[in-house]
């Protein structure tokens, strides 16, 4: 148990706890759940502190939002600059100038490229390919 939690009390920490998973719910999918909720409780508490502690006043539940959201956005950020560094060969990446990813190029006309690549997929679960 932190510090920070420890200040506050089981009433105010379950209606934070609440109030950070809606925003996760909302803002943070495809996020890691308990890293979102780490990084949450410190921008409320961080905000708790710069309110003077005064906990019942919708002005802390707004700034936390909004600096929750942004964290938020921060880690996703983050998250995807890390994948595209780790998978230079990713089809999803843009070429040269183009806000395009690379797999528009491939299959223009024939239809969705995704969609092939899974219909490939699901074909080659069910059964030998055969000639």
């Amino acid at each position: 148990m932190g510090k920070k939690q420890r200040e506050m009390s089981e009433y105010e920490y379950s209606q934070a706890d609440k109030f950070i998973r809606h925003l996760y719910f909302r803002y943070g999918k495809g996020l890691d759940y308990e890293e979102c909720r780490g990084i949450a409780f410190l921008e409320y508490a961080e905000v708790r502190k710069d309110i003077c502690e005064i906990y019942n006043q919708e002005l802390l539940w707004v700034w936390a939002g909004e600096r929750i959201i942004e964290a938020f956005r921060s880690v996703r950020k983050n998250r995807n600059e890390r994948c595209r560094l780790e998978a230079k060969f990713s089809m999803n990446q843009t070429m040269g100038e183009s806000v395009e990813p690379v797999y528009t190029y491939f299959f223009p006309a024939k239809g969705n490229f995704v969609n092939t690549v899974c219909l490939w997929y699901d074909m080659k679960a069910l059964a030998e390919l055969e000639n």
